[in-house]
C-alpha cells in the first residue's frame, strides 16, 4: 500500500472509486468541480498494486467572524473515500492523518469537516456549531503542541529496540508509516490526543518533563490526550487560561482545588509543587 500525491493519471481511478464508495454521483462531481476550480489544496491518494483504493481532497474554505473582524482562512476535508473491499482496514484514517500532517507542516491553522463525531473524535476533531442538524466537527492541527523533550531519539530507539518496522510501529500507534518518520526525525510534533498511545509504546512517562506547575499541567494532558481546551472544561476555565497558565503564570487559588484533583493523577508529588492550605476555598461553580 502506499499513500502519495494525485497524479493526473489517477482521475480515472479516483472518479471510478468515488461512484463505488457513495450511494450517488454528488462526491465525484465535487471533487471534479474542486479541481477544475484549483481548489484542490491537497488531494491524495491510496495505491495497491496500481489501483486507486483510497482517496482525500481538502480544499479552501473562509470563515468569516460575524464581529466584523478579518475572514479566517483554513481547509475543508472531503471527500474521503475507500473501495469496499478496502475498508475497515484504516485506509481512511492513514490519508487523514497523512494530510492533516503535512497542511500543519504549512501552517494551516484549522480543519473543518461534516461527519460523524464518534468516528472522528479518534482524530482530534470536536463538534464546531449544528446547521439544520447536521453537526460540522472542526480540528485545530496542534497549536499546542508539547515541547518533544527527546522524544524523536526516544521513540526511535525504543523501536528499533523492540525489532519493529516503522511500519508495524505505525499499527501500533495507530498512525501512518510517513507520520512516524515525521516523528523520529523531529521534523512534526504529535497531536496532543496521541501523547497516550506514545506513553504506552514507549512504557513511561518520564521523558516527559515536569520540573514546573506548567510542565505538570502539560503532563497532565498529554497522559489524557487533552487539549488546553479539554483540561479547562475539567476544572471550568477557558482555554485561553490554561495557555497562560502553561507559559508560567500561576492558577489562583479558587480554581486550585480543582487542578489539584487532575494533577493527582499525574504524580504523588502535586501537593510540593501546589502545596495545600489548612481551608480550601469552596468553588464557585
Amino acid at each position: 500500500m502506499q499513500l502519495r500525491a494525485f497524479e493526473a493519471d489517477d482521475e480515472a481511478g479516483v472518479d471510478a472509486l468515488l461512484k463505488a464508495a457513495f450511494p450517488g454521483p454528488g462526491e465525484a462531481r465535487l471533487v471534479t468541480a474542486l479541481r477544475a476550480a484549483d481548489a484542490d489544496t491537497l488531494e491524495l491518494v491510496a495505491v495497491d498494486h496500481g489501483s486507486v483504493v483510497g482517496s482525500i481532497m481538502f480544499s479552501p474554505v473562509t470563515a468569516r467572524p460575524g464581529s466584523g473582524d478579518d475572514d479566517l482562512f483554513g481547509v475543508g476535508l472531503g471527500p474521503v473515500a475507500v473501495v469496499p473491499e478496502h475498508q475497515a482496514r484504516g485506509i481512511g484514517v492513514a490519508l487523514i492523518e497523512a494530510g492533516l500532517t503535512y497542511l500543519t507542516t504549512l501552517g494551516v491553522p484549522w480543519c473543518v469537516l461534516l461527519g460523524d463525531p464518534d468516528y472522528y473524535k479518534r482524530l482530534g476533531f470536536a463538534p464546531f456549531f449544528p446547521i439544520s442538524g447536521i453537526r460540522f466537527q472542526i480540528l485545530h492541527p496542534d497549536v499546542q503542541a508539547l515541547p518533544q523533550s527527546g522524544l524523536p531519539r526516544l521513540l526511535r530507539e525504543a523501536r528499533l529496540e523492540m525489532g519493529l518496522t516503522k511500519r508495524e510501529a505505525a499499527k501500533r500507534l495507530g498512525v501512518c508509516v510517513d507520520v512516524v518518520g515525521l516523528w523520529e526525525r523531529g521534523e512534526h510534533a504529535p497531536r496532543i490526543h496521541y501523547y497516550p498511545r506514545l506513553i504506552e509504546f514507549l512504557g513511561n512517562d518520564a521523558w516527559l518533563e515536569e520540573r514546573t506547575p506548567a510542565d505538570r499541567i502539560r503532563k497532565c494532558r498529554a497522559k489524557n490526550g487533552w487539549s488546553q481546551a479539554r483540561f479547562g472544561q475539567q476544572i471550568g476555565v477557558s482555554e485561553t487560561t490554561v495557555a497562560r497558565w502553561e507559559k508560567g503564570l500561576s492558577p489562583p487559588e479558587s480554581t486550585m482545588d480543582r487542578v489539584w484533583k487532575l494533577l493527582a493523577n499525574s504524580s504523588p508529588e502535586q501537593e510540593r509543587l501546589y502545596p495545600t492550605k489548612s481551608v480550601k476555598p469552596e468553588l464557585g461553580y
